[in-house]
């Protein structure tokens, strides 16, 4: 079994951030013999399409200019001229086919890598230097399989060519009675259309083949020592006392901004000595009052001290106090169920605020 630097044993799965760090490195199931399986398809697809037309302006341009060559324009000084006009004009109509080819080879790579970009892959590894290191790689269980790759591609061509030549053999064998040129030429692009496929498809096969070995063998190389998703998991979650600072730190942060909103709050709802909810109904903010501040003990005392100090009245109401603590939430407006009963405090406030003015502080003593 695998083992990592540190002696472990890669016994645990890759996780995904591993996975994404190989895969920012180029790390990736890839086989090159898909490239190989694409040319030969899409050469065989695209001159499939494009042959016979190209291969009409080929012999039309031949012909003229074999026609033409011996016009004293074409002598001298003009040769030049001429010639580049028929080169330019030959690579411009295999430009597309060319073209079509290159655009099935892009695609297969990405399809293979999933679109990735990346430069780390070309970065010099000086390691590679090292004798020791290179003695292994070549002993190694990798040559191996890239030496049965390398034989097994040889075999294929040489399959494909004895499959190809076996079929076209009567038909080499009645060019002896027609041995015209449109004749040869038809057997030759026959034949080799069908070498071509042949070969094609053969690569296809090894190319998925390899794939899945490529596959499997990536992930076995990013397999994880206990230890590594223990460090990994520990990273990901932080220090344990940094992570509890942090948590004090929002902690206080809340707070703070809780007992900032207390003064603009409309009635605190106590316990009266335990618990304090701090409620606003503003329309313009929430259909409904909404909860400002609330807490327990010592956040709740912090509260009453805040509101007696800038003259929001402190309402006792013991059995909504202990229903809002439950299931309020600061900043959120308070559940329907609750409605009415909150809809009543406010309601009395108002009343006595009317009756008695500002000065009125509620139904607590500070």
């Amino acid at each position: 079994m695998a083992e990592s630097e540190s002696g472990g044993e890669k016994t645990e799965e890759a996780s995904g951030k591993r996975l994404e760090e190989a895969r920012e490195k180029g790390q990736i199931a890839k086989s090159p013999e898909f490239a190989t399986a694409a040319f030969l398809l899409g050469f065989l697809l695209v001159f499939s399409f494009t042959g016979p037309q190209l291969w009409r302006f080929l012999l039309d341009t031949m012909g003229t200019s074999l026609a033409t060559a011996g016009d004293s324009e074409h002598m001298g000084a003009g040769l030049i001229p001429w010639m580049q006009v028929i080169s330019f004009r030959t690579i411009v109509a295999m430009l597309g086919a060319v073209a079509a080819m290159a655009v099935v080879a892009v695609a297969v790579q990405a399809a293979q890598t999933g679109g990735l970009l990346t430069t780390k892959t070309l970065a010099p590894k000086f390691e590679r230097l090292n004798p020791m290191s290179n003695a292994g790689r070549i002993l190694g269980k990798q040559s191996i399989v890239e030496l049965a790759k390398a034989l097994l591609k040889m075999m294929i061509v040489g399959y494909a060519v004895y499959m190809t030549v076996s079929d076209a053999w009567p038909d080499l064998q009645a060019l002896a009675l027609n041995a015209s040129p449109m004749a040869l030429l038809e057997v030759v692009q026959k034949y080799g259309f069908a070498l071509i496929k042949n070969a094609g498809m053969m690569f296809l096969v090894l190319a998925m083949a390899d794939y899945g070995y490529q596959r499997w063998k990536t992930m076995e190389d990013l397999k994880m020592t206990k230890q590594e998703v223990k460090e990994e998991h520990k990273s990901q979650e932080g220090n344990p006392e940094v992570k509890g600072r942090r948590r004090a730190i929002a902690r206080e942060r809340i707070r703070r901004q809780m007992f900032a909103a207390v003064p603009k709050a409309d009635v605190i709802i106590v316990n009266p000595v335990h618990i304090a909810i701090a409620i606003k109904y503003d329309p313009n903010v929430a259909p409904a009052p909404y909860v400002v501040a609330l807490g327990e003990r010592k956040i709740a005392q912090r509260i009453k001290e805040l509101a007696f100090q800038h003259g929001v009245p402190v309402i006792e109401n013991k059995p909504l106090a202990r229903a809002l603590i439950k299931v309020a939430k600061v900043g959120t407006v308070i559940p329907v169920e609750m409605y009415l009963a909150v809809a009543e405090v406010l309601a009395f406030v108002m009343r006595q605020r009317e009756r008695y003015g500002a000065k009125w502080r509620g139904t607590v003593a500070a």
